[in-house]
């Protein structure tokens, strides 16, 4: 049995950023799996790549594609042809494997039903790794959305959703129940540092887009600084609406308590998470897609131990409420008590050890490993 997998990525200094695909190809590489992995660029910023791995061990990458600076429809098309086209290529070299796709998004999962169809694959995955009702604000554009989806949807041998809202969304849809499966953004648990400071540092990692709620987490700062002067707020990540978020700190008069990091590859990261007190995850409505998502980086916090303040936004929060395993903030919750939390965290270590354990057993329970070798139990066989 080989492997396919497509999925539109970030990349950070032209690596690809930590996502579905790259777990995948990591958890493939580590059973000395046969696959090619295609990653199309998310924004257009470059072209297109594809790797080649044999029995684990990358043997090859390739730039692809020429359409990555035209606008999204035609980026989108190219993508689908790209799929189709590598994969016929990849399989010409394994002629009496079969050939399970993995498609990350519509797009992707419509290039593995086309495969299908004309007899290339065996299986077609469709990893679902967001979903909105208003994907897109043009309306033609998000119509075509829905549609892609739908077709993707019913060409699809199993469904696996990063959170349960869109599992329950699917289903909703008409998908048997029976293919839905539940891949979350977590990390491989027994790979992230665990917590090991005293620090009482506050952590942020994230994308600096609209979904970014600076001023909610301005406000906790001012409160919490009235008590505890010395903490400091650590932000990893960058991206469009840096402009944005640094004027809003460069205002606050909390700005000499706030310490930008920029953009760090996976492993800096967890360290910087390992070495903090609370991990905060905030997302405004701004974006549709964020009520069916699952927060990579609240995954990231919980297994390496540190409690997190999370609003109920994502779908992840469902867990983190679940576990008792932080602060959930609602539509009431007031900012005192988001104040009052913070403040028992500090004062009562038992409360707040307690947290952390409740954080590990929800970053254990949601294991890649453990996850990854269920979904792929009757691949590997």
């Amino acid at each position: 049995m080989i492997f396919a997998i497509s999925s539109h990525v970030g990349f950070i200094n032209n690596e690809a950023s930590s996502g579905i695909s790259t777990q995948l190809s990591l958890y493939l590489r580590k059973r000395g799996k046969d696959y090619i992995l295609i990653e199309h660029c998310l924004l257009g910023e470059s072209q297109s790549q594809k790797k080649i791995f044999l029995t684990g061990k990358q043997t090859s990458v390739k730039k692809i594609g020429m359409l990555h600076r035209w606008p999204l429809l035609f980026r989108a098309f190219e993508h689908f042809l790209l799929n189709i086209l590598n994969v016929i290529d990849f399989i010409k070299k394994k002629p009496n494997e079969e050939i399970v796709f993995l498609g990350v998004d519509p797009v992707n999962s419509l290039s593995g039903f086309y495969l299908k169809l004309i007899g290339k694959i065996k299986k077609n995955i469709f990893i679902c790794a967001d979903y909105a009702e208003l994907r897109y604000t043009n309306i033609i554009v998000n119509s075509l959305y829905h549609f892609v989806d739908k077709i993707a949807l019913n060409g699809a041998d199993e469904v696996w959703c990063v959170s349960s809202r869109i599992a329950k969304k699917r289903e909703m849809q008409g998908v048997n129940k029976t293919i839905i499966k539940l891949l979350p953004n977590s990390p491989f648990y027994l790979q992230v540092p665990k917590s090991r400071s005293n620090s009482t540092d506050f952590i942020v990692v994230t994308h600096f887009n609209k979904s970014f709620d600076i001023e909610k987490l301005l406000t906790i700062l001012k409160n919490v600084n009235i008590k505890y002067k010395n903490i400091k707020l650590k932000i990893i990540g960058g991206g469009p609406e840096e402009g944005r978020i640094m004027r809003a700190v460069s205002m606050s008069k909390e700005k000499k308590n706030v310490r930008f990091l920029g953009l760090l590859n996976q492993q800096e990261v967890l360290m910087h998470i390992s070495n903090s007190f609370l991990g905060i995850a905030l997302y405004t409505a701004e974006n549709p897609w964020n009520y069916y998502g699952d927060s990579m980086k609240a995954r990231e916090y919980a297994a390496v131990g540190i409690p997190l303040i999370i609003n109920s936004i994502p779908s992840t929060s469902d867990d983190v409420q679940k576990y008792n395993a932080g602060f959930v903030i609602n539509e009431r919750t007031e900012t005192t008590e988001i104040i009052n939390f913070i403040n028992k965290c500090i004062e009562d270590r038992d409360y707040y050890n307690s947290l952390s354990k409740n954080a590990l057993k929800l970053g254990r329970d949601f294991d890649k490993e453990k996850i990854l070798n269920m979904l792929f139990h009757k691949y590997n066989e």
